[in-house]
């Protein structure tokens, strides 16, 4: 496989005018393990023994701020045994609001400043590791992994885990609004790929098309492993309510009886696509059906949809970060999910968990996520999807209640592979066949 260039549609075009060839690696096939992986069959003393807590991880995030990745973090803390092994998180970016209170006690949580260089970024993420004695830094940044495995590596950290969680990085979109700004984008995610790939001992994506598309088709491997390990959701959090529950939370939200709620939950950002959603709501109300919009989530565009909302008189909820989100999810009628992109979307799995019938975008990713018996209901994420999707949505309108019961029961039973239970414990038999593995080829040497 060549690897003249990332597969990142946004640089593709331009890339092998910049970068130039470099070779093509002889073993360059993504070895994935999906969870449950094997066992533990491997302790830094005894091979028969389990895990035991004298290992240490430090997960590493941007912030605590309500993102997917984060939650991911925190819903395993919650279910995390600190008498298996010890984990701590690094936050790059800071702790927003409420969620330092979630971490709980047995988890120091330590704080590194988020730098645009990789190498000053190393060294505040040294410095904040100190003397603490860690077998296993987990990054969660993608990209900007690169100065987390860096200080990593001069914290003298052995096993440095490059972990991936979209399939197009946010990295350097500062860049955009400038002159030449693509040129200067493409030119610094090239340095952070480098830097990663120099510092990483391993690498980790969170969904089998992640791992294809961000870790296979731009790092040259060399051997080192890379595992996909399903993220994990608390299944007896997100759940279907009866009828009657529904109800008294669709009055209490003040939607009236004969709405039809769209929902959405997550970030107000551009890859999110909102202005899609809000289309086609706008184009099903034209067409006399009682739409209304429940959208949760805060983010930097929410002002900007909620008056696109206005403009075509779509009327929308938008409470944005919400406590028991179940009780949201089961507010609506059908979850909508119109992203441009996504990595493993926790908000889609979170629905079908609830009983809700989900229509999204035609994305790789989103079809890992998604029970096939709802990919017949997919539509395109861009201006020319909005008449597929309305199409969708008229199918789904259309099915029989057995029909519809069927799905939803089809729903449930394919997102109970994410299982928290199942997720922790492959993290722990992960980190643990990593740190053998390196023990014993520092032996070996």
């Amino acid at each position: 496989m060549s690897h003249t260039g990332f597969v990142h549609p946004i640089i593709r075009s331009s890339w092998s005018l910049l970068i130039p060839p470099s070779p093509t690696p002889q073993h360059h096939r993504l070895s994935v393990q999906e969870s449950p992986i094997i066992p533990m069959a491997c302790h830094r003393n005894d091979p028969a023994m389990p895990v035991q807590a004298d290992l240490k991880v430090l997960r590493v995030i941007n912030s605590f701020d309500g993102g997917g990745t984060d939650n991911s973090v925190l819903e395993f803390l919650d279910h995390h045994d600190p008498s298996q092994i010890r984990v701590d998180v690094l936050c790059a970016g800071g702790i927003k609001g409420r969620y330092a209170d979630l971490v709980p006690a047995s988890s120091e949580i330590l704080v590194a400043r988020k730098r645009v260089s990789p190498w000053s970024f190393a060294r505040d993420v040294a410095k904040a590791i100190g003397g603490r004695d860690y077998d296993v830094i987990f990054s969660h940044m993608d990209y900007m992994g690169a100065g987390v495995l860096e200080g990593g590596r001069l914290a003298g950290i052995p096993v440095r885990i490059a972990g991936f969680h979209s399939t197009l990085p946010n990295t350097g979109l500062r860049y955009a609004g400038y002159p030449g700004g693509a040129w200067l984008r493409i030119r610094y995610l090239e340095r952070l790929r480098v830097a990663v790939d120099k510092a990483a001992t391993a690498f980790f994506a969170v969904g089998h098309v992640v791992a294809e598309k961000a870790v296979e088709s731009v790092f040259d491997l060399r051997g080192r492993p890379t595992d996909v390990i399903l993220r994990g959701f608390d299944l007896e959090r997100y759940r279907p309510l009866a009828q009657d529950e529904r109800a008294a939370i669709r009055e209490e939200l003040g939607f009236e009886r004969e709405a039809i709620v769209l929902g959405h939950t997550g970030a107000f950002k551009l890859e999110k696509n909102h202005t899609l959603l809000v289309e086609i709501a706008a184009v099903l109300r034209r067409e006399g059906l009682p739409v209304h919009l429940l959208l949760c989530g805060e983010g930097y565009l929410r002002q900007e949809v909620l008056q696109q909302c206005a403009e075509r008189d779509v009327p929308v909820l938008a409470p944005g970060v919400v406590e028991g989100i179940t009780r949201y999810y089961n507010a609506m009628d059908a979850f909508v999910l119109p992203s441009s992109r996504e990595g493993l979307s926790g908000s889609l799995i979170e629905a079908q968990a609830c009983g809700i019938p989900v229509i999204v975008s035609d994305l790789p990713e989103n079809r890992e996520a998604l029970a096939p018996v709802y990919r017949d209901l997919m539509f395109q994420p861009d201006g020319a999807g909005v008449a597929t999707a309305v199409s969708a949505f008229r199918r789904w309108l259309s099915w029989s209640a057995g029909h519809r019961a069927s799905a939803i029961q089809d729903g449930l039973a394919y997102v109970s592979r994410f299982d928290i239970e199942n997720h922790t414990r492959a993290m722990y038999e992960y980190w643990a066949r990593l740190v053998c593995s390196e023990e014993s080829t520092q032996d070996v040497d």
